[in-house]
């Protein structure tokens, strides 16, 4: 059975209902050849049935994992070459409707998400689904198109290899959702210093303000093994006015906000412009503040939990 054959099965149980995350991985692997390989007229006849059926779903208001089979913005990939068709058109009006009726929040429609390692990466998505048709390392930030005399040329700048983190470009909505992690929600602080954070954390420098303490925070809390993860629903070119947003479990979203309160309110001071971020003294206090907080909600919450022990222990 070829993969049309087997998409027009599926198609018949979104006339129905839902679609499994398999099923949606058939629907988008004909996509992504579509719009980035070989044109197929067979194809882009199929994907205009299909994607002309969810949006009626989306419109009428309704929600499934059909919505995975979609790709996130095909034109904004970076080094990939998208036809502009009718196919693209509809994906575009798909995720702007459910934006728009608030079927997508921000964690479904991530397009880049950072953790610690490709690793990390790897084992969330062992056993759930094959990373090419998932995302890949993010590299936005590495290049920049140099067009002199209307060549185009692009220059590796190598910017994230300075970076003690991993950025994963995501290609479909709610694919954290799909990995495990579907109790994100988004920490609402509005402090450009956090924000800043969000972006920049993962590198070593001279602690200088209330910024570089966030980034150290963020570190360790990722050492203590709290799950939060810096995302964006953009596709930024230059880190320094990349905009990112902090997710986390929201079995951990107070706790994590109560740290991130405190060191913003605890005189840093002594430290700016005197040590770097991995300073021994710096991070024992912000390690300090950060244990206590973590270790009294568990006290509170009175947790028999593995997750909390691996945490503060």
């Amino acid at each position: 059975m070829t993969d049309l054959q087997r998409a027009e099965e599926i198609y018949g149980k979104l006339t129905e209902g839902d679609i499994t995350w398999r099923e949606s991985d058939v629907i988008y692997r004909i996509a992504h050849d579509f719009l980035f390989k070989n044109r197929c007229e067979d194809a882009e006849a199929f994907l205009k049935k299909w994607y002309t059926a969810v949006l009626d779903k989306v419109v009428s208001g309704k929600k499934g994992v059909y919505l995975h089979s979609l790709p996130i913005k095909p034109r904004w990939r970076f080094l990939m070459e998208s036809r502009l068709t009718e196919v693209t058109e509809l994906c575009d009006r798909i995720l702007s409707t459910a934006i728009m009726l608030k079927l997508l929040d921000e964690a479904e429609r991530v397009t880049i998400a950072t953790f610690r390692s490709e690793e990390d990466v790897k084992n969330l998505l062992k056993g759930k689904a094959r990373q090419d048709i998932i995302g890949r390392k993010y590299k936005g930030f590495d290049y920049y198109v140099d067009r002199p005399f209307s060549t185009r040329k692009l220059v590796n700048l190598r910017t994230t290899d300075g970076y003690k983190k991993y950025l994963f470009e995501i290609y479909r909505p709610l694919t954290l959702q799909r990995i495990g992690l579907d109790r994100l929600t988004k920490i609402d602080i509005r402090d450009g210093a956090l924000a800043g954070a969000c972006a920049h954390y993962g590198r070593d420098d001279i602690v200088f303000d209330t910024q570089d303490v966030y980034e150290r925070t963020i570190e360790i809390l990722l050492d203590m093994n709290v799950p939060i993860y810096a995302c964006s629903t953009d596709f930024p070119k230059e880190i320094e006015t990349a905009e990112f947003d902090m997710f986390v479990d929201e079995k951990y979203a107070e706790p994590v906000k109560r740290v991130l309160r405190t060191v913003h309110e605890t005189d840093f001071k002594r430290f700016f412009g005197r040590c770097y971020k991995y300073d021994e003294d710096f991070s024992d206090f912000i390690r300090y503040i950060a244990n206590e907080i973590l270790f009294w909600k568990a006290k509170e919450d009175d947790i028999e939990d593995d997750e909390w022990v691996d945490i503060i222990r």
